[in-house]
């Protein structure tokens, strides 16, 4: 598609989504409702996870952060909610990939073994004081194991979920949310291998001073961040630039995501200034340049057919 036809698209997007979006706070929250009531037992396990990591945080409250001899109760709680928002994003991806009935059904029951078990494994070993994920013998070792099994599934699920997006024929009608869907799944990608490499070094430190956590958490988190910055610019009643701002927002967050896992890989601080280090903050500060533009124009949008309204 030629640049000239891909912004006459775009254009036509935005108009069509500017005439049925929600001005009111309470419109937005019955169209998320609708849209998650279309995956009901995936919005239930992403709520749940939110659950599970608040019930966490009154245990680090009452017994610390850490259970004698393993247990990393703060750790516990940061897992729940991260797969907790994960899965909320994919009861929201999952309807919008082009799946067949067969295939989406499919996706979503594998899905769940990870899912389902993570939720139960994570808290109770930490608990227990155990880790989770690398207990040394018996009956915690064998769980050990399952969760790995399940962890690798779900890998290979996202990969599948996210080369849907790849595909001409899925959201054709919504350009500019597919192409920042395909910069978060990239991200996402790339969380999912920092997490295979820290499940092979028995951890996420590497050296004195790298960590992986951050590329990790960055990486996971990248699946919401950009399109929604492509939600908003929707949402604003976007022109031909809002191609660009998608750019901005995807290639700033995926140079955050890469330098730190660099970084991370070199054995240095995710604190220390390095070039690395630098790139890390340019990133996300180019990221925040366009999702303050798009936040800039829905509120824009928002304020004045508000006005509309109340004149009305």
């Amino acid at each position: 598609m030629r640049r000239t036809d891909y912004e006459a698209l775009s254009a036509r997007e935005g108009a069509a989504f500017k005439k049925t979006d929600p001005h009111t706070l309470g419109d937005l929250m019955r169209r998320l409702r609708a849209t998650l009531a279309r995956e009901p037992v995936l919005t239930i396990l992403g709520l749940a996870g939110l659950v599970i990591a608040g019930l966490c945080l009154a245990i680090v409250a009452v017994r610390g952060a850490v259970i004698p001899p393993e247990g990393k109760m703060l750790d516990a709680a940061i897992f729940s909610f991260g797969v907790g928002l994960f899965i909320l994003t994919t009861a929201l991806l999952l309807p919008l990939a082009g799946f067949t009935p067969r295939g989406r059904r499919l996706w979503r029951r594998l899905s769940y073994s990870f899912f389902v078990f993570s939720f139960v494994l994570e808290p109770v070993q930490a608990f227990r004081g155990l880790d989770p994920r690398f207990a040394e013998a018996g009956v915690d070792l064998v769980l050990g194991i399952v969760w790995g099994l399940t962890a690798g599934l779900v890998v290979v699920l996202a990969v599948i979920l996210g080369l849907r997006f790849f595909r001409k024929d899925v959201l054709t009608h919504r350009t500019l949310l597919r192409t920042a869907i395909r910069y978060g799944m990239v991200a996402v990608w790339v969380s999912f291998g920092v997490g295979v490499v820290m499940a092979f070094i028995g951890g996420r430190e590497i050296g004195n001073e790298g960590n992986l956590m951050l590329s990790h958490a960055l990486g996971v988190h990248g699946i919401q961040t950009i399109p929604l910055v492509a939600l908003l610019l929707v949402w604003a009643g976007y022109g031909p630039g809002a191609r660009t701002w998608i750019l901005v927002a995807g290639v700033g967050w995926l140079i955050a995501c890469f330098a730190s896992m660099v970084q991370a890989l070199l054995g240095q601080s995710p604190l220390q200034m390095s070039v690395l280090g630098v790139m890390t903050v340019v990133g996300l500060l180019t990221w925040t340049a366009a999702a303050g533009r798009a936040v800039a124009g829905a509120w824009g949008h928002y304020t004045t057919a508000r006005g509309q309204s109340a004149a009305a």
